[in-house]
């Protein structure tokens, strides 16, 4: 449709009563001719985008269409809509909007619905009118500063008794994630989780004029279908480096104490609010759980919570004493990551970290990164022990994501040039992979550091070259080696089977890498299942912690199982197994016809 025609109903649109009679397609026409002739100075390629998106939305009424063309022709008019355009989200009728009867959650200034707007679930936060403008800089800070880690704004709508916030609908909160499914999270996971909650309050940090947020807690923070956060609930935020407020504000156990004491604060007051926040992500609970226990102990031990002038009391303890979550030996934390938590906790703002230290400054102690990689160092110790090169391998290669399962093809290269492996170890490495309850084709289970732990503790310290391949494989071909099934696994492949049949498999226990599970026959008794550890000594040698063989020492797992002696007293019998292992049928698809079946 030729513009002329839009141009001559231009100052008809300045009409809101004629506004709505107007073609939207003819609207649509005449922005985007201004749009493409205004100046760089006037309209980013951002806001651009942004507009282009919104008028070709089919849910555009055409009095938005209106004032977007008189922002675009009058951009430093104010009776043209203001000076910036698509400033405030999209303003829908509110009766479009779907609620439900009941609320399922508050804010600092209104509750918050489940809803339906134009068949999309969100959520929506309804503000009495009387308040709304308390809300504009919530309204603003949401719908401005689009970051993965800060909740957006879809809409607003307004009706004679309230203002409605449309947000996405997020699948929970950290209070109740903390309390569920993040209980299973390793303190690796839990780092990187509260990395973008950093990364989120530094975006905040870092606009002009800084946005503080003032409200850091566990119910405040959102959860989106994949589990990444999202700061939401921004009732009390403010702009500026130095902002003084009459009265305290925020929540007691995440308020710094330059707040509680009516003392200008800036940036660093969110720093403390964050610090408590990752103690409590990296304990497992909110601090409000054990502080009345704690302030029995530290401050009086009649303390209760319901008590007023206990509040008082401790709320005075947090301001001047510092009186902050409990660290004890029993946490077993990184010192690096206690020493962020105290500089997070400093009464003294002036001497906590800016977010921008924490997540950017290489050269500082508490660069959250190499907080992280303590852990990361302390999991991978812990897990696969005696092995130098076991270690060193693993943090080499997976230091980014230790606890991730690897796939074999992208595991096996590595561990080829690691290990320093020539062609022709093909077969080797297929024991490997039996060995690592990985599947080599690739496309099933890959190689987990568990795993890899296990193998390290049974046959290791790993070498270079193919000895340590060579001795899993000697382990590997025999029909008695079940790997990694576990005592429930091993009982249930037993059970009906002859005296005497036995399986072996990896154990859990520190320091035991075998355990031997075998059918046993007592007269009077009837048969019943036995289990036999088999330890690993010192200098490398396999132990039987049984009666006539505590002394023997044996070079390895196939000496064990061939030695006469330790047949005769466990009256070990033979596999026989009605059900072949994983292991055995693997094996025997990949090796039979290389020579390496072995038998009893």
């Amino acid at each position: 449709m030729a513009s002329e025609s839009v141009e001559l109903r231009y100052e008809e649109a300045k009409n809101p009563k004629s506004v709505t009679e107007l073609s939207v397609e003819l609207f649509r026409d005449l922005v985007k001719k201004e749009l493409n002739e205004a100046p760089r100075e006037v309209v980013g390629s951002k806001v651009k985008k942004q507009i282009l998106k919104e008028i070709n939305s089919d849910h555009i009424a055409p009095v938005r269409l209106c004032q977007i063309l008189l922002q675009l022709r009058n951009p430093n008019d104010p009776d043209a809509g203001g000076t910036v355009i698509n400033e405030g989200p999209p303003e829908i009728d509110a009766e479009r909007l779907i609620m439900a009867k009941n609320p399922f959650a508050k804010g600092a200034f209104g509750k918050v619905f489940h809803g339906s707007l134009y068949d999309t679930t969100c959520a929506v936060k309804q503000i009495p009118l009387k308040e709304e403008k308390d809300v504009m800089a919530e309204i603003r800070i949401m719908h401005q500063n689009h970051h993965p880690n800060i909740l957006g704004l879809m809409a607003v709508a307004k009706d004679d008794r309230h203002v409605y916030l449309v947000m996405p609908l997020m699948s929970t909160n950290l209070k109740s994630f903390l309390r569920g499914k993040g209980k299973t999270y390793s303190p690796i996971q839990r780092c990187d989780f509260f990395s973008h909650i950093l990364k989120g309050i530094n975006w905040l940090h870092n606009q002009n004029p800084a946005i503080l947020h003032l409200d850091i807690k566990a119910e405040n923070i959102l959860l989106d279908e994949h589990n990444i956060p999202k700061i939401a609930d921004f009732g009390l935020s403010v702009y500026g480096e130095t902002v003084l407020h009459k009265t305290t504000v925020g929540n007691m156990a995440h308020m710094a104490p330059e707040i509680m004491k009516v003392h200008p604060f800036g940036p660093a007051a969110d720093v403390y609010g964050l610090g408590v926040l990752l103690w409590e992500v990296m304990i497992g609970y909110e601090w409000e759980l054990v502080v009345e226990q704690q302030a029995k102990q530290q401050l009086d031990r009649n303390f209760s919570l319901k008590d007023s002038a206990h509040m008082k009391c401790l709320f005075n303890a947090i301001k001047t004493r510092n009186f902050r979550p409990p660290m004890s030996q029993s946490q077993n934390w990184p010192r690096s990551f206690t020493y962020l938590l105290q500089r997070m906790w400093e009464e003294d703002p002036n001497l906590r970290p800016s977010l921008s230290t924490i997540l950017e400054d290489e050269s500082s102690k508490l660069y959250f990164p190499y907080i992280r990689d303590d852990y990361v160092v302390r999991l991978v110790n812990s897990k696969i022990e005696n092995d130098e090169l076991g270690r060193e391998f693993w943090l080499k290669e997976f230091r980014e994501n230790p606890e991730k399962e690897v796939p074999w093809n992208s595991f096996v290269g590595r561990f080829c040039k690691f290990f320093q492996l020539k062609a022709g170890t093909e077969l080797l490495l297929e024991g490997l992979a039996i060995a690592l309850n990985a599947e080599s084709d690739g496309v099933g289970r890959g190689v987990t550091l568990d795993g890899f732990a296990c193998v390290s503790k049974a046959f290791g310290p790993f070498e270079r070259g193919t000895g340590t391949l060579e001795s899993i494989m000697d382990v590997m071909k025999h029909p008695w080696m079940w790997t990694t099934i576990d005592v429930n696994s091993a009982v249930q492949n037993l059970q009906g089977q002859d005296a005497g049949t036995f399986l072996v498999r990896y154990s859990t226990q520190p320091s035991v890498p075998f355990a031997i599970s075998a059918v046993t026959e007592t007269p009077g008794k009837g048969k019943g299942i036995e289990h036999y550890r088999i330890f690993k000594t010192s200098k490398g040698n396999f132990a039987l912690k049984v009666a006539d063989l505590e002394n023997r020492r044996f070079g390895s797992l196939v000496e064990v199982m061939e030695d006469l002696g330790v047949k005769d007293t466990l009256k070990l019998a033979g596999p026989n197994l009605k059900n072949l292992s994983r292991a055995q049928l693997l094996f025997m698809e990949k090796a039979e016809n290389l020579g390496y079946v072995g038998s009893w």
